[in-house]
């Protein structure tokens, strides 16, 4: 005669809770926070000029406004224009062109604008540029050299530095500074109040009062508009559950024109191609990263924690992820099936009488 091997109700709880409890322990929400710097705006001047929408000649895409349309004395444009080295000088900072402008004996009030930008996701914003500039003597308080912000396409500005006056830029060196300099200096202004708007103008304006007749010259040259963005890579899989081996394919789903790849499968398996697919074999679950360089972003990793979920089958023909076939895995091994349902039952497969 055949004897069963009976189990008590306690014990079939315990192997009930146990079956459950590390699904429990384990599990972690889906999902990765990223940031990654943008080079939201580059410009060196070098391209040609061309006219903007009042017909001033500016960058691609940028503003010009002329007020004094005069010339000095050395024959040199009065208001925002592209120079180079023929001048005599060391104006640019780089390449063969920089942007800038030449004093006047009477009033100027010289603009230079970006294009309109889009910083509705950025949670970090720097503008940086490198300042060439020739003061032959002090202004006082009728000069200034503006950077100024506008969040409504030009319609009003906003002063977040003058560099001439500012204590911290001393652009024409220390205030009440009477002697000839050539400065030649890197400025760096965050611009935190600006994260999360969705229309970011920024101007250089030249603003002479007239009356005191000392004033200077000044070059703007290598300007850069970085960002700092959440998420800017992302991906995606498909299937991400089901037996193994399990056959996935995963695509770059990001928003920035990157240009290399590095995928870790979470399996020991990676790859650098640009949408790759990858099979599973043992049950997981997963977790799987990006990391992307190149194009307007910068080393950007995205990451979904436990975002794959193969699973494999148990001797009865029932499926399990991993963390069911970790508790079953040493019974499977004795020869013992597993029934799945409401309520479990554990039996022997082949008592001795």
């Amino acid at each position: 005669m055949k004897k069963g091997i009976a189990y008590s109700k306690p014990i079939c709880l315990l192997f009930s809770l146990a079956l459950l409890l590390p699904l429990v322990l384990v599990s972690v929400p889906m999902g990765g926070i990223v940031e990654a710097d943008v080079l939201a705006l580059s410009e060196d001047f070098e391209a040609a000029w061309v006219p903007d929408s009042d017909g001033n000649l500016a960058p691609y895409n940028w503003e010009v406004t002329v007020t004094n349309t005069g010339v000095s004395s050395g024959g040199l444009e009065l208001y925002w224009t592209r120079y180079d080295r023929e001048y005599g000088f060391e104006l640019p900072h780089s390449g063969d062109y920089c942007a800038g402008l030449w004093w006047a004996d009477d009033a100027q009030d010289e603009w230079l604008m970006s294009p309109e930008l889009d910083f509705s996701s950025a949670s970090e914003i720097t503008l940086s540029f490198w300042s060439i500039y020739n003061l032959p003597s002090y202004a006082g308080d009728s000069f200034h050299n503006y950077i100024k912000v506008s969040t409504d396409n030009g319609a009003s500005w906003s002063i977040v530095a003058d560099l001439c006056q500012d204590p911290e830029y001393e652009l024409g060196g220390s205030t009440g500074y009477s002697n000839f300099n050539w400065n030649e200096v890197p400025i760096n202004i965050d611009l935190p109040a600006y994260s999360g708007e969705s229309s970011v103008r920024v101007a250089w304006q030249y603003l002479y009062t007239g009356g005191e007749s000392n004033h200077g010259i000044w070059m703007v040259d290598d300007v850069e508009l970085s960002v700092t963005v959440a998420a800017p890579a992302e991906f995606s899989a498909t299937p991400t559950t089901g037996l193994t081996p399990l056959e996935v394919q995963f695509a770059d789903d990001s928003v920035c024109d990157f240009t290399s790849w590095s995928w870790d499968f979470g399996d020991g398996g990676t790859s650098n191609e640009h949408n790759p697919m990858h099979i599973y074999t043992r049950p997981g679950p997963f977790t799987v990263s990006l990391t992307a360089s190149g194009g307007s972003c910068q080393n950007a990793t995205a990451t979904r924690i436990d975002y794959i979920h193969p699973y494999t089958q148990g001797v009865g023909g029932e499926t399990y992820p991993v963390n069911k076939m970790a508790i079953l895995a040493p019974w499977i091994a004795l020869g013992i099936a597993v029934v799945a349902g409401s309520s479990i039952a554990l039996r022997h497969r082949k008592a001795q009488s």
